[in-house]
Order: structure tokens, then sequence, then C-alpha cells
């Protein structure tokens, strides 16, 4: 895309989540400290903030009545492409190595039944809130249930739900970036290890620049690619 003045990646891969799964909140408040926010979350602290690789990065479950998958997203400068990707996947495996720290649950919890709480002092929120009960069968006392269900799940419960869904070895990956080339390569991906290969993944990468990538001890780059409502 000759035009584009920054490269956009998306990671992701199927999952089995859906809103009225018994494991939503623990997944997505695990995702909440790992990716939601591009500020305060570990992708947005390390990949944005310490590395300066990019603009914005986010992680999310999109989990309605059917699964969807689970995605990341990253823009950045088409130059630090290829190190931004490295950084998230290995930013990601550090997370589901070491999990969701007590702190962190703690505050993830305090935001999330907080958003809650001002979303219904409104007339307009209460009627969201009731009307996403009633269309994901939670039941109309969702809405008094809510608070106390965030606050029951634990660090382990919550690490172990988004481990089960969660792999980056598996995730597809595609690139847009700007350049007149639209023919995919599946060579390697920078000089790190990264790979992508056609058949067996569908990631679509565009041309590359080089990064020179250190060993992760968080990921396994023997099995990388080659190339709501409260």
């Amino acid at each position: 895309m000759p035009d584009k003045a920054s490269a956009d990646v998306v990671m992701l891969e199927p999952s089995t989540l859906t809103r009225a799964d018994p494991a939503f909140l623990a997944c997505t408040l695990a995702n909440s400290a790992l990716g939601q926010s591009s500020l305060t979350s570990r992708l947005g602290v390390r990949v944005r903030d310490i590395e300066g690789l990019t603009y914005g990065i986010h992680s999310s479950f999109h989990a309605p009545h059917v699964p969807g998958p689970f995605v990341v997203t990253v823009t950045v400068k088409p130059e630090s492409r290829d190190a931004a990707v490295a950084s998230t996947l290995d930013e990601v495996a550090r997370f589901l190595k070491t999990g969701l720290t007590e702190k962190e649950l703690r505050e993830e919890k305090s935001s999330r039944i907080g958003k809650f709480q001002v979303d219904l002092a409104s007339n307009a929120g209460i009627a969201q809130a009731l009307d996403a009960a009633v269309y994901y069968s939670l039941g109309l006392d969702y809405l008094d249930r809510f608070p106390a269900l965030v606050q029951a799940i634990t660090r382990e419960e919550a690490n172990d739900e988004f481990r089960k869904r969660v792999h980056p070895d598996r995730f597809t990956i595609v690139s847009a970036v700007p350049s007149a080339r639209e023919v995919p390569d599946w060579g390697t991906w920078g000089t790190g290890g990264l790979g992508v290969k056609g058949g067996e993944h569908s990631s679509v990468l565009l041309p590359q620049s080089p990064v020179s990538q250190a060993p992760s001890p968080f990921l396994d780059r023997n099995r990388l690619p080659r190339p709501e409502w409260s």
C-alpha cells in the first residue's frame, strides 16, 4: 500500500470463548492486564513505552454469541514492524508463563467494577446493560450480581482460563505496510528466528525489514507461526 504512512499488524487465533461462557470474566480480566490499554497494560508498557516501537497496541477477545478470535493489533513505523512483532509475541509468551499478578488482578477488578457502576449512573447506561443481559441470556439480575462475580475470580482461575485460549505459536499474522509489492513473502520474518511458510499457516506478510532478536526464555521460536460489554 504505497500511500500508507504506518504499518498495521494483526495477530490472531480462533478462540472458544463466548459472552455467555462462565470463563468470560476471568479471561477478559487477564487480557485487561496484558493488552487492553496501550498506556497501562503489559504490552503497552513494553512495546510502546519502553521500546518505543508502536503508536498503539491492544489485545482482546471477540466473544459474542459465537466464539470469535483472540486478537492483538499493533500500529508501527514500517521499519519497526518486525521488532514490534517479535517483542509482542515474546511479551504474550511471558504473560502466559508468569501469569497475572495479584496486584494486577486487584487493579483490574476495581477498574471493571468501577466502570460498570459509572455506566449505570445514566438511564442510557442502565438500558444498555439490561439489553446486553437479555441479549446474552445472563438474567436481569446480572446487573446486581456483576460486582460479586468479578470479585470472586481468583488469580489461578484467570491465568488458567486465559492459558487455555491463547497460544502465540498458533497466531496467524497479517501485515499491511507502505509498499507497492502486494505478493506475500513466505520467507523468514526478519533474522530473529521468526519464520512464516504457506500452507500450514495463512499469514499474509508483506515486505519485511531485518531485525536482530536476542533469544527469549519465554518464547519457543521453533513453534512460532512461519511467515463488550463488561
